[in-house]
C-alpha cells in the first residue's frame, strides 16, 4: 500500500508540474550492482570482508525536465532497476560431497526507483554536456534468487535511501535530443547490518534516452 500511494504521489506532482515541464522521454541502460559484507570483531571474522562479483541488470524509466534555463533544469525520474549480487559456485551435495561443476548463485532485488536530479550544464549547439545529482529511493517490488531462498534476505531493507551522481551528454541531430549518461548510485546506510556483519552496496548505470 505504501509503493501504491508513492507512486500515486510521483505521478500527481508530475501533473501539477505539467505547466513547467521543458521536456520528457525515456531512458534505458545496464546496471552494474555488487554487495560487500563486512564482518565485526565479535563474529570471530573480523578483517574477513566478502565482495560478490558484479551483476548485470536492467533500468528503464520515464523522467521529465523542468525549470529549464541555458545552464541549469531539473529532471525528476521514475524507473525500474533491477540490482543485486552473484558469484560462480562449485556445486555438491550430501550425496555427491566432491567439488562438482560451477554453478551461478545470485540474487535479484527488483526496484522502482525515484529520484530529484540537479542537472547544471553547457550548451554548446548540437552538443550539451551535463551533470546530474540528487537524491533517490529505491522501494523493493520484488526479489528472486538462484541457488539460495529469497527468504534469507527478508530483513534486507526494502527502501533504500541515497543519492545519484552522474555525467552525460546531449545531442540535437534531426531535430530529436538523444541522451547518453553514467550514473552512479550511492546508498546513505547499510541495507543489512547486525552484530555480527553489515552489508553494503554499489552500483551504477549505463543509460540511453531520448527527450521529447
Amino acid at each position: 500500500m505504501k509503493k501504491f500511494f508513492l507512486i500515486l504521489f510521483v505521478l500527481s506532482c508530475s501533473i501539477s508540474f505539467g505547466q513547467i515541464i521543458s521536456g520528457y522521454g525515456v531512458k534505458v541502460g545496464l546496471t552494474s550492482s555488487q554487495f560487500k559484507w563486512d564482518y565485526s570483531i565479535k563474529s570471530g571474522l573480523n578483517g574477513f570482508d566478502i565482495e560478490s562479483d558484479r551483476k548485470p541488470g536492467i533500468n528503464i524509466g520515464l523522467f521529465a525536465e523542468i525549470l529549464d534555463s541555458p545552464f541549469f533544469s531539473l529532471n525528476t525520474e521514475l524507473n525500474y532497476i533491477s540490482k543485486g549480487f552473484q558469484n560462480e559456485l562449485f556445486a555438491t551435495t550430501s550425496e555427491s560431497p566432491d567439488i562438482g561443476n560451477k554453478v551461478l548463485w545470485k540474487v535479484n532485488f527488483n526496484y522502482i526507483d525515484v529520484s530529484v536530479l540537479a542537472k547544471p550544464k553547457i550548451n554548446l549547439d548540437i552538443l550539451t554536456p551535463y551533470i546530474l545529482i540528487g537524491p533517490r529511493v529505491d522501494i523493493e517490488l520484488s526479489k528472486s534468487a538462484q541457488f539460495d531462498n529469497p527468504d534469507n534476505y527478508k530483513e534486507y531493507s526494502s527502501q533504500r535511501l541515497g543519492f545519484k551522481f552522474g555525467i552525460g551528454t546531449e545531442v540535437t541531430l534531426f531535430g530529436m535530443n538523444f541522451l547518453s549518461e553514467l550514473v552512479w548510485d550511492f546508498d546513505f546506510r547499510e541495507i543489512y547490518k547486525n552484530e555480527n556483519v553489515k552489508v553494503i552496496t554499489n552500483s551504477y548505470d549505463i543509460r540511453i534516452g531520448i527527450k521529447l
